[in-house]
């Protein structure tokens, strides 16, 4: 019985879904919505009076700007530079409340941070540590070989030769023939 009563739960908010999804219509003609000015020559829509007035200046050069349209550019500027105007005065006005309550909060944090590097450096996962093992064994059988592979040499060269070079030498050097 739960899960007929979810069931029901679950096609009553679908079907509230599909009606608002129904009452909001189309996308279809918002695009011609927005071309909200069109050219008087060639009657083509443009979204906003700047596209218009550079498709006028560029597509009918000839012919005289209209009127409304550096009338309609001017209140647009004069509209954008307002609200900019009003967007800067309310982030001064937010903007100094909020560094003094982020500055009250800061230093808590900084405190536990503080409170924190005393601890010294976390310690490693397993996963790091096996890595860790893993790579010091096999420096070490890296090692071995190399030590193996030196004594091998070492085995190679003839006692006696390398006894009567020790001779030859000492003669040398006090100037004396063997």
């Amino acid at each position: 019985m739960v899960r007929g009563a979810a069931k029901a739960a679950s096609q009553e908010r679908n079907a509230k879904k599909q009606a608002a999804m129904k009452k909001s219509g189309s996308q279809l003609g918002c695009g011609d919505a927005a071309m909200s000015t069109e050219c008087t020559i060639c009657k083509t829509k443009m979204p906003t009076l700047q596209n218009l007035k550079d498709h006028h200046l560029s597509k009918h050069s000839a012919t005289p700007l209209p009127a409304g349209i550096e009338e309609g550019l001017k209140a647009q500027a004069a509209k954008k530079a307002d609200d900019e105007k009003k967007k800067a005065t309310k982030q001064k006005s937010d903007g100094g409340e909020k560094k003094a309550a982020k500055k009250k909060g800061g230093d808590a944090d900084l405190s536990l941070l503080m409170e924190g590097l005393g601890t010294g450096p976390a310690p490693a996962s397993r996963f790091v540590r096996r890595r860790a093992a893993t790579r010091a064994r096999a420096r070490r059988r890296q090692e071995k070989k190399v030590s193996a592979a030196r004594a091998r040499v070492f085995r190679r060269t003839p006692a006696p030769a390398a006894a009567s070079f020790k001779k030859m030498l000492w003669f040398f050097i006090r100037g004396r023939s063997p």
